[in-house]
C-alpha cells in the first residue's frame, strides 16, 4: 500500500537491493511469475527507447491485475484444423519453421498472395507444440475480417486484445497469457506486452504500417520491439509485407533477415494500373467516371480512394481570407458537412459552422479548399444516382459493429461504391471490387517528411491491391498531375525494386535511414519563450561527437499542439552509433519541471 491504495510489484529475485528505513507490509503475494524472457524485455526495451524500466512494466501488468484472485478458472480452447492446402510456395515457407529457435523472416507476398493462409498454418505447428502464438496488426479495423478467417480455420474465435475489444475478455486473454495456455492472439501494438509463459511465435502482418510507431507516452516502433520481443524469448519471427519498409528491405537483401518471396496472386492476377492526368471541372476524370459506369453494367463493385477525412481541410472567408484554425493546435480546421461541423484531426476541438465569418462579418462567405472523402462522396452521388453508395473513413467506421455492417455490405453486394480513406487500403479482401479509382494520388508527395514517398508508395500499393482479388481481373486509375514521377511509372510497371532502389541511393547520399539513424528530441509546455530557452540550453547540454550531428533547436512544425508549445532538436549519427548512452547521462541534467522533455528513437 503506498498513500493508501494497492498497486501490484514485481520482485525480482536476482537483484540484491539495500534498504536503510522502514519497509510497508506486502499484502498479498499472488501466485504468477514473470517469465525471465520477459523481465529481460522489459530491460531491453527500456534501455534501447530511454524508458523507466517501472512505467514498461505498468504496461505489462496493465489492466489484468485489477482486483486478481488467486483461483481464476479459466478453460481451455480447443482448436480444430480446417486449414486449407497451400500451394509449393507458401508451403515452402511453413515447412523451413524451427521452433525454440530465434529468427527473423520476412514474407515478400503481394497483395492477395495468400500470406494470411500462411500465418494460419505457422500458427497451427506452433499449437501443436502447445505453445503460445501472437499476431501483431496495424489497424483495429482489420480485426472482424480477420477474425472471420480464423474462425473458419480454426472452428473458434482468436484471442483479441486492442483498446476497443471488451475489458472482461482482454483480462480473460491476459490470464490464458500467463496461464501458459495453448493460443493464438491477434493484437494491436499494445498485444506486445501480454506476459506469455510459452511464446512460441510472432507473426507482424503489415510491418510496415506507420499504425505500430507509438507516438505518445511510451514512445515505440511494435514492429522493431517485435524483433526484440522474439530475440529475448527465443523464438521466430516473420514479418509480412507487399510493400515492407526500406530498413526491412535492405535487411533482406543484405541476408540478416531469410526472404521467401510469393511473388503470384491465389487464384487471380494483378490488376492493371493505368495513370490518369485527363481532369475536368469534376474530382473525377472523363476516364475514371467511364469506367466506373462499366463496372455498374457489369453489377461489379468500385473503391474510389482518397486519403483525407471530412468535406475540405480548409475553409476561408472569400471576403477578408481568413482561415479558421484550432486554438489549441497551428491547423486549419477541417469542414465535416455530414455533422455541419469543424474539427481538429489532432485534438479533437469541435466548432459549429459559423453562418458568418468573425472577421468581417460578412454572412455565407466561407469557401472550401482541398477535397475530402465526403465531397468525393457527394459528388459520386449526384454523377450515379442510381447506385448504392457507402462511405468509410474512421469517422464513420466508430466501432467493429459498424466495420461489420459495412463488411456485410460488400460481401453482399449490396454497396455498388464504395468511398474510402486508408482505412480500406490494407488487409480487407473484397473478391467483387473490380474497379479501384485514386482520386488525388499527388496529396502525399509534398512536405517536409524524407519518408513521403515511401509512404505514398506504400499506400498505393496497398490500395491498388484491392481490385481484382476475384475470378475477375481488376484495373486501378491513379490521378496525378506528375505521371512521369519514379513511384506512378514504379506502380505501373508493378516494378517495386526499382522504386525502392532510387530511395535508397537518395537516402545513402543524405545517410539518413536505414543506412542512418535518427533521435528526434521535442521539449513542449504553454510558456512558449520558456521552451524555446530551454531548447537552447538543453542543445548546448547534448554531448559533441564527430559521428553526431546535432540540429535544432527548431519550432516544430505543429506548434502549438494540442496547447502545447514545441520545439525540436534532431540527432543524426550512424548505425553503430550507440545514442543511447550519451542521452543517458544528457537527460539527467535537461530536465526542467514546467517542460516535457520526449526522445524518440528511430523517429517516424
Amino acid at each position: 500500500s503506498v498513500r493508501n491504495k494497492e498497486y501490484v510489484g514485481v520482485i525480482k529475485h536476482d537483484t540484491a537491493i539495500h534498504f536503510e528505513g522502514v519497509c510497508k507490509p506486502i499484502s498479498k503475494v499472488l501466485r504468477y511469475r514473470l517469465p525471465i524472457s520477459l523481465l529481460k524485455f522489459i530491460d531491453d526495451f527500456g534501455s534501447y527507447v530511454l524508458a523507466p524500466k517501472g512505467y514498461v512494466l505498468k504496461h505489462v501488468l496493465s489492466l489484468a491485475v485489477e482486483k486478481m484472485v488467486e483461483d481464476f478458472p479459466i478453460p481451455p480452447l480447443h482448436y480444430e484444423n480446417h486449414l486449407k492446402i497451400l500451394n509449393p510456395d507458401q508451403q515452402v515457407i511453413v515447412d523451413q519453421l524451427k521452433v525454440k529457435e530465434f529468427s527473423c523472416i520476412f514474407i515478400d507476398g503481394v497483395t492477395g498472395s495468400g500470406k494470411t493462409e500462411v500465418y494460419f498454418h505457422l500458427a497451427q505447428k506452433i499449437l501443436n507444440q502447445g505453445q503460445q502464438v501472437l499476431i501483431l496488426i496495424p489497424e483495429i479495423a482489420l480485426t472482424a475480417q480477420l477474425l472471420k478467417r480464423f474462425e473458419d480455420a480454426f472452428g473458434i474465435s482468436a484471442c483479441v486484445w486492442h483498446s476497443r475489444f471488451q475489458k472482461k475478455d482482454r483480462k480473460l486473454t491476459w490470464h490464458r497469457a500467463i496461464q501458459g495456455h495453448p493460443m493464438v492472439v491477434l493484437g494491436a501494438r499494445s498485444a506486445l506486452f501480454l506476459p506469455f509463459q510459452n511464446l512460441g511465435l510472432i507473426i507482424v502482418d503489415e510491418e510496415h504500417d506507420p499504425s505500430f510507431k507509438q507516438d505518445t507516452q511510451l514512445i515505440y516502433n511494435a514492429r522493431d520491439m517485435a524483433v526484440l520481443r522474439a530475440k529475448c524469448e527465443q523464438c521466430p519471427i516473420y514479418l509480412g509485407s507487399a510493400t515492407p519498409c526500406l530498413e526491412t528491405y535492405i535487411n533482406a537483401k543484405e541476408g540478416k533477415y531469410q526472404y521467401f518471396p510469393l511473388k503470384n496472386r491465389f487464384n487471380a492476377s494483378m490488376a492493371s494500373i493505368v495513370l490518369v492526368q485527363d481532369r475536368s471541372s469534376h474530382l473525377m476524370s472523363p476516364s475514371l467516371m467511364m469506367a466506373i459506369h462499366e463496372r455498374l453494367k457489369k453489377k461489379e463493385q468500385v473503391l474510389l480512394y482518397i486519403n483525407r477525412r471530412g468535406y475540405a481541410p480548409v475553409v476561408m472567408c472569400q471576403e477578408c481570407r481568413c482561415r479558421i484554425f484550432c486554438k489549441r493546435c497551428s491547423v486549419s480546421l477541417v469542414y465535416h458537412k455530414k455533422e455541419s461541423m469543424l474539427l481538429c484531426h489532432y485534438c479533437g476541438f469541435r466548432y459549429d459552422y459559423p453562418p458568418t465569418c468573425t472577421r468581417c462579418k460578412t454572412q455565407d462567405a466561407f469557401i472550401f479548399s482541398g477535397v475530402g472523402v465526403e465531397q468525393v462522396y457527394e459528388e459520386a452521388s449526384q454523377l450515379f444516382p442510381h447506385a448504392n453508395i457507402q462511405m468509410a473513413s474512421s469517422d464513420v467506421m466508430k466501432s467493429t459493429a459498424h466495420m461489420d455492417r459495412f463488411l456485410n455490405l460488400l460481401q453482399s453486394r449490396e454497396c455498388d461504391i464504395v468511398i474510402g480513406t486508408q482505412i480500406l487500403a490494407k488487409g480487407h479482401h473484397f473478391p467483387h471490387i473490380t474497379l479501384v479509382g485514386v482520386i488525388d494520388a499527388d496529396m502525399g508527395l509534398s512536405g517536409i517528411d524524407f519518408r513521403s514517398a515511401e509512404k505514398s508508395y506504400h499506400l498505393l500499393h496497398q490500395v491498388s491491391g484491392r481490385a481484382g482479388r476475384g475470378e475477375l481481373t481488376g484495373e486501378v486509375l491513379i490521378q496525378t498531375f506528375d505521371p512521369k514521377h519514379p513511384l506512378f511509372q514504379s506502380l505501373c510497371h508493378h516494378n517495386r525494386d526499382e522504386f525502392y532502389d532510387f530511395e535508397c541511393e537518395a537516402r545513402r547520399a543524405a545517410m539518413l535511414p536505414p543506412y542512418g539513424r535518427l533521435t528526434l528530441i521535442t521539449l513542449s509546455g504553454r510558456d512558449k519563450a520558456m521552451v524555446r530557452q530551454h531548447s537552447f540550453i538543453c542543445f548546448d547540454q547534448i554531448p559533441k561527437s564527430e559521428s553526431l550531428s546535432v540540429f535544432g533547436p527548431m519550432e516544430a512544425y505543429l506548434s502549438p499542439l494540442r496547447g502545447q508549445y514545441r520545439y525540436q532538436i534532431l540527432l543524426k549519427y550512424p548505425k553503430n552509433f550507440h545514442i543511447q548512452l550519451v542521452l543517458k547521462r544528457w537527460m539527467m541534467v535537461s530536465q526542467h519541471s514546467s517542460i516535457s522533455i520526449h526522445v524518440d528513437i528511430d523517429p517516424l
